[in-house]
């Protein structure tokens, strides 16, 4: 393992060390997940918060809490005796009782994060919505211009899956609520986000900064164009992913599909490219024998929008036997139940800028 060195001022030192013996932890310990989180990796760090000690004042707070309670509580009248007994006994081995359910704190940075992401898909759709889909519509792997979602099964994506979803609990950001609805299971992803919205974070906050240091704003004066559009759209997509794939991927795909993985499993298992991702949800369709077995009719999108509730690629690749190419299969949707219908679609029911309007 390797070792770095640190310089900090000697009061932070001292800080440091207090709050390391407060957790009867080395501060080598207490420093490594932040810096793990911060590399962007999930933290190591067991998901029990609980502390090794409590104070005498955390104690007997606590202690009377659960003496109040068990006046109140007549069906068990052991429990909260019990727990207050604990706390006033000192005994640590039982003190996990006391903060079940409790998870690590997301760092400031975390949610910080999310919230960076959120507001740039929100820019993103409401230039699309202004522009229209057609402006868009050529753009290879366009389909990134759609928020995705959070990877559930992620230890940190989870995490942020679950406050982008409070977030919305809370009235905001809720015009993206339609990419947390059943239909995108809930925001969950199936496959890592965060490398990707990385890279479009970078090519998005320079474009924007420059939106907003500008003068005179108009009410589109902070959406983009085409051209900046194609420019986080390219910043989207990881250098892998225009490597040639050859036959032997697919059929090893379609072995994993036929074994009981998903689309997002076979992802991770391939080295979490998008690529496979996407071909693995057209290997899913020629397995069902719907690859591209639909016509490109807006009947077609609608029924298996509307009936059988598939995420845009999943249609694309029934429609056109691609999974990439999502801005044809809503331009389709909106042909079937009117102008921006696709759009409206994902439209949700708090505040919103009034500029955002399709």
């Amino acid at each position: 393992m390797a070792t770095i060195t640190l310089r900090v001022e000697d009061q932070v030192k001292d800080d440091l060390e207090a709050l390391a013996r407060s957790r009867d932890i080395t501060v080598t310990d207490l420093l490594r997940p932040l810096l793990e989180e911060a590399a962007g990796r999930p933290a190591s760090e067991s998901r029990s918060v609980h502390p090794a000690h409590l104070t005498a004042v955390e104690r007997r707070t606590m202690s009377l809490l659960h003496q109040v309670l068990d006046k109140l509580d007549l069906e068990d009248e052991n429990y909260h005796r019990l727990r207050a007994q604990a706390l006033d006994k000192g005994y640590t081995a039982e003190y996990g009782d006391e903060f079940l359910g409790m998870e690590p704190e997301l760092p400031v940075r975390d949610c910080e994060f999310v919230r960076d992401i959120l507001d740039m898909f929100r820019v993103i759709r409401a230039s699309v919505n202004r522009l229209g889909p057609g402006a868009v519509a050529g753009l290879e792997h366009a389909g990134l211009l759609e928020f995705a979602g959070f990877d559930a099964n992620d230890p940190l994506e989870g995490r942020l899956l679950h406050y982008a979803r409070h977030l919305l609990e809370t009235d905001r950001w809720t015009d993206l609520a339609g990419y947390f609805d059943d239909a995108h299971d809930g925001g969950n992803s199936h496959h890592q986000a965060l490398p990707s919205y990385r890279r479009m974070l970078e090519a998005y906050e320079p474009l924007f900064k420059a939106k907003a240091d500008g003068r005179g704003l108009g009410p589109d004066h902070f959406l983009f164009s085409a051209d900046e559009l194609a420019a986080i759209v390219r910043a989207a997509v990881h250098p892998s992913v225009g490597q040639t794939v050859d036959a032997a991927d697919r059929e090893q795909i379609r072995e994993q599909l036929r074994s009981g993985l998903t689309p997002g499993q076979i992802h991770q298992a391939m080295g979490a490219k998008r690529v496979y991702w996407l071909m693995a949800l057209e290997e899913e369709a020629r397995l069902e024998n719907e690859l591209a077995a639909y016509p490109a009719s807006s009947q077609s999108v609608a029924a298996l929008r509307d009936g059988r509730q598939l995420r845009w690629e999943r249609i694309a690749a029934r429609i056109f036997g691609d999974a990439r190419r999502v801005e044809e299969v809503r331009s389709l949707y909106d042909e079937a139940h009117g102008p921006g219908a696709s759009s409206r679609s994902y439209t949700g029911r708090g505040r919103r800028f009034p500029e955002m309007e399709p």
